[in-house]
């Protein structure tokens, strides 16, 4: 039975590697991310990123508002990538499994009156950890580009900081806490290839 288990993932990775679903070349885009907990930190639209010398495909938010702003980055690596239905040559319906890690930045204010007194403050969050991409995708050739799009749930795992100043909190009795920082973004996204 173990024989078979490694003849099967043997011949897993070299079909996938024969197969692969992503072009070379530059890939650039966009990713919209909704998450529970979320890994670029921002929700809402972001840069999608691949460079050719790097195996790394990079997620890049960016939010700004009149109460803060935040940013996120996301890194992952296809473990495994392939395809499942060609419409021309190595172009088509695809799907990959990949190993990541993120890091987010949010800052933004707060303030309420309570009892005819003013609180107001500040908060900060950072997180850091892993998170596993797992998703589907097609790639479509047009002209002298690609066009790939991209569907994933990317489940995660990492620690969170949360600062606090100002005397909201002394209103709201929160302090500054460390946690455990777990949860599942879908992305949903749109690359060129060049």
């Amino acid at each position: 039975m173990k024989k078979l288990f490694a003849v099967c993932i043997v011949g897993l990775c070299l079909g996938t590697a024969v197969f692969a679903n992503h072009p070379s070349g530059w890939g650039v885009g966009f990713v919209g991310n909704y998450g529970f907990s979320g890994d670029l930190g921002v929700g809402g639209a972001a840069l999608s990123l691949k460079a050719p010398s790097l195996p790394i495909y990079w997620g890049i938010g960016l939010s700004l508002s009149t109460g803060g702003f935040g940013f996120g980055v996301t890194g992952d690596y296809y473990l495994m990538e392939g395809l499942w239905a060609p419409i021309q040559g190595d172009d088509g319906f695809g799907y990959f499994i990949g190993l990541g890690g993120y890091v987010d930045f949010n800052t933004w204010g707060q303030k309420t009156t309570y009892l005819n007194k003013e609180y107001k403050g500040n908060h900060t969050t950072i997180g850091l950890g892993a998170r596993v991409p797992i998703g589907v995708n097609v790639v479509i050739p047009i002209s002298s580009i690609k066009l790939e799009v991209f569907v994933d749930a990317a489940p995660h795992l990492g620690l969170g900081i949360s600062l606090y100043s100002g005397n909201y909190y002394d209103y709201n009795s929160k302090g500054d806490m460390l946690g455990l920082g777990v949860g599942v973004s879908g992305e949903f996204g749109v690359r060129v290839w060049f």
